[in-house]
Order: C-alpha cells, then structure tokens, then sequence
C-alpha cells in the first residue's frame, strides 16, 4: 500500500498558479507532459531546468513522437517556455491562450473549392488501391530478408518517425559521422532528442549531424558541457588506483 509522506519531498506551487492550472482545459498528453515540467521545476526549487525528452518518456510512459507534440502544443498556447532544452512553466497565466485563439490566428484553408466531384474520387482511390497491391507483391517478392539497418540510422528512424532508405545520401551521412560505438550512439540519441524538442525539422540531417561533431545536444550547449562523463570516469580511475595503492601500502604494512 502507497503512503506518500512529505518528509520524502514535497513540490511548493503557489496557490494563485494552482487555481489557473484548475480552470486550464489540456488534452490528457498535455497534462502529463505539464505535471513533469512542474515537477522536475518546482520539485527542485527553480523556475526552469533542462529536461530531456528520455525522461518525459519514462516518467509519463508516452512515446517521445507524443512528447514533442504536447512541448509544441503546450508552447504554442503560451503556458511553457522553452529556450534550447530547458523548460519551465509561465507564471503569468494571464498570457495563457485558449485553442479557439490560436485557432483564431492560424490561416482557414478553403476545402470546398479544391474539392474534386465524389465519383472522380472514388476511381482515383481503386486505381491506387490497384497499383499499390501490385507493388506490396512485387517488393514482398525482391526483399523476402531485408539487410539489417545500420544502428545510428535506426535511431533516427525510430526518434524521428522517418524511414532511411540504404543508398541515400543521408543513410550514407549518418553511417559514416556517427559510427557503431556504444557511447557515440548515446550521444546521438541526445542530439536528435535536443534536435526535436529544439522545434527543429527532423529532416535536417545536416544541422543534427553539425551539433554531433560540435559536441552540442542543444542550441546553446558545448562540447565542455558534454565532458562531464568522461572526466567522471577519469575520476573513477584515479579514486581506483589509489585505492589499490592504499590496499598495497597496508598490506605491506602487515608483513
């Protein structure tokens, strides 16, 4: 049985920001992504924090296609700001806006007029249903086992939602920059991560790629910010052998 205790951490919100979050209408994707902001902000004691999209996906259970459309919608409505990877709520609720205003704001297109006559559009859809089945039995007939995809391509297939053909210029890019190394594939996935909710184009390989060789995982971070775990293994060692030399030192002690 849960029992939840203040002792163990409690987040301070102002009762005034409560209220407004009260009276908010959010799709239930918006909610959790805005409960996860609030906590890993207000739970620390600050205004904004970076927050990677792995742990919105971990701490919601969302996939991280659905985080960055709520982080999108969230700051098209005015109620996060985001500058590179940090993220953090707006407390002047009175800035908030309403979908029907940004509904409002965003262009109508007119559908009636490009509309084509019902029978037209029913022989174009059974010619490409027609077309279509054929080719699903040509291509299942030529690629009966697919060749694997390369693991830095696959990534970005899968945090993007594209599909990298074998051949192009941009399966060919990212092969080649990125590697197999386990700790260059990590990297990676924080740079299309910082790419993605940076609102950035997911097809703009080269900008991702760039912030790769840069050693950036965000608009304004550098490859100093991105050592950090290096010289923590380096620490490692030298906490490890000093260890061992203390060890030897006091076994020879003993003797």
């Amino acid at each position: 049985m849960a029992r939840p205790q203040v002792e163990n951490g409690f987040t301070r919100v102002a009762n005034e920001l409560l209220d407004a979050l009260c009276r908010l209408h959010l799709p239930g994707n918006q909610w959790k992504v805005l409960h996860v902001i609030i906590r890993k902000t207000y739970g620390w004691n600050q205004v904004s924090d970076w927050i990677s999209g792995s742990q919105i996906t971990e701490m919601t259970g969302l996939h991280r296609s659905r985080v960055c459309e709520a982080l999108k919608a969230l700051q098209q409505r005015r109620i996060i700001l985001r500058d590179g990877r940090r993220v953090g709520i707006r407390k002047d609720y009175d800035a908030w806006l309403d979908v029907t205003q940004i509904r409002d704001n965003e262009p109508v297109q007119n559908v009636t007029q490009n509309r084509a006559p019902v029978t037209q559009n029913r022989d174009r859809m059974l010619r490409k249903s027609r077309h279509t089945k054929d080719k699903r039995h040509y291509t299942k007939d030529r690629d009966t086992n697919p060749p694997e995809k390369h693991p830095a391509v696959a990534l970005y297939d899968e945090l993007t939602g594209k599909r990298t053909r074998q051949g192009t210029l941009r399966y060919s890019r990212i092969a080649e920059i990125v590697g197999g190394d386990r700790r260059k594939l990590q990297f990676w996935r924080e740079v299309v991560e910082g790419w993605l909710l940076s609102d950035y184009k997911p097809t703009n390989v080269r900008g991702m790629l760039d912030w790769f060789q840069q050693g950036k995982v965000g608009p304004r971070t550098t490859s100093a910010q991105i050592g950090n775990q290096q010289a923590e293994d380096q620490m490692e060692r030298a906490l490890e052998l000093d260890r061992r030399k203390h060890a030897h030192e006091q076994k020879s002690t003993d003797h």
